[in-house]
């Protein structure tokens, strides 16, 4: 299987980081919409799990109005705010983070066409992947996030709200005109789909078996006792064929559903219930 690594390092506007990272960096679990964009999931000031794309060509940090409405979070005039805390999956939080509340054409197209596969709130561009050296294996459901001590200028060629160029007023046109598409002809994403459960496993392919290559601190794999070096070998009675069949019946779990995993640990063979949480 082809290994593809790819590193972002690129500067960007969060103010302010915590301090107590851990040397290698965060690890920020992500995942493949329908249409292969990578999804992580954020809550801002506190709200219900959203889901943003990594958009490297994106320059800022972008939230939809009606999730930025939903969060209670209100622009100034020329559509920012100021988050006080994004809180990533995995382990990663930050503060003060500045973001534009606006809808982009491509998210009001893909929502409205239910081309993702879940809704979409809203995209994670150059103001935040700027700050991060980001490390992105596609065989493994997370990265590694390690903060860059640099800030740059902001990103220029946003105006206000309401003020689009012709390119930009074609542009949401097309979003505008996809979106009503979709409701003709019935595809479209669910608003609020079953929330998919948190375990807190990171798993890997080893020597031919599916093995546990870490257990996040807290998570419920954790409290369920669950150990790096795991062979797991079936989930819900289910055998486990492969990395990428784990990672499909993990996906399908929802939050707070209690599943028995069959393992084994060195010679012994056990079963663990694992109840994931809810969000993150």
């Amino acid at each position: 299987m082809l290994t593809m690594v790819m590193w972002i390092g690129l500067a960007g506007l969060l103010s302010h980081q915590e301090k107590d990272k851990p040397a290698e960096g965060f690890i920020v679990p992500y995942r493949l919409s329908k249409t292969q964009h990578i999804v992580v999931r954020a809550k801002v000031n506190g709200s219900a799990p959203l889901n943003f794309v990594i958009d490297t060509g994106a320059p800022a940090f972008f939230i939809a109005e009606e999730a930025a409405k939903k969060a209670g979070i209100t622009s100034d005039e020329k559509g920012w705010a100021v988050i006080d805390e994004v809180q990533f999956e995995g382990q990663l939080k930050a503060k003060k983070v500045k973001a534009r509340i606006e809808t982009p054409f491509q998210l009001k197209g893909m929502n409205g066409m239910g081309l993702a596969g879940i809704e979409l709130h809203g995209m994670i561009g150059y103001s935040i992947l700027a700050k991060y050296e980001i490390r992105l294996d596609l065989k493994k459901d997370h990265m590694i996030w390690t903060p860059l001590d640099w800030t740059p200028p902001e990103p220029k060629g946003l105006g206000g709200v309401g003020k689009k160029n012709s390119q930009g007023a074609t542009l949401e046109l097309l979003g505008s005109f996809m979106q009503g598409l979709g409701g003709l002809t019935g595809g479209k994403a669910a608003l609020y789909p079953k929330v998919q459960g948190f375990s807190g496993l990171a798993l890997e392919q080893k020597d031919g078996k599916v093995v546990v290559s870490s257990v996040f601190v807290g998570s419920p794999a954790a409290k369920a006792g669950l150990m790096a070096g795991d062979e797991i070998k079936r989930i819900k009675d289910e055998e486990v064929k492969s990395l990428a069949d784990a990672k499909r019946k993990l996906s399908m779990i929802v939050a707070l559903e209690s599943v028995d995993l069959s393992l084994v640990r060195g010679k012994e063979a056990l079963t663990v219930t694992l109840k994931t949480a809810f969000g993150f």
